[in-house]
């Protein structure tokens, strides 16, 4: 078993000032979007429960008194699906990139279903 060295993990930690916002804006715009705005600030709302999460458990809001459930819930569980697909596509396509691996049938279908998933979320708006 690996031993665990707390001194050189504390003296990591204190190498990386750089917060997670400051981070994400170095990168490229769209992944920026991607990857901190929809993913982590999104995330955090809904794990933390900040006010667009508080509001999502008012229910029966046109009655008179109102149903206040925080229990577990699939509400943002498309989102949640959605955003994981893209960003393991992401990865999927760094690692072949990184490999030199040429298969763009591979980048073509994942661009195909990531269409028609963005496609499905527009639905009815």
């Amino acid at each position: 078993m690996k031993q665990i060295k707390i001194d050189k993990i504390k003296e990591r930690a204190k190498q990386w000032e750089t917060k997670i916002k400051t981070r994400a804006e170095s990168m490229p715009q769209s992944a920026s979007l991607l990857h901190y705005d929809q993913g982590y600030r999104l995330y955090s709302s809904l794990e933390h429960s900040d006010t667009m999460a508080i509001d999502a458990y008012i229910q029966e809001r046109d009655k008179p008194s109102r149903l206040i459930n925080s229990g577990p819930s699939d509400t943002y569980i498309d989102i949640a699906l959605t955003h994981n697909f893209v960003a393991m596509a992401d990865l999927f396509i760094a690692v072949m990139n990184y490999f030199d691996i040429q298969r763009p049938d591979i980048a073509e279908k994942l661009i195909t279903i990531w269409r028609a998933l963005d496609r499905d979320s527009t639905e009815g708006q």
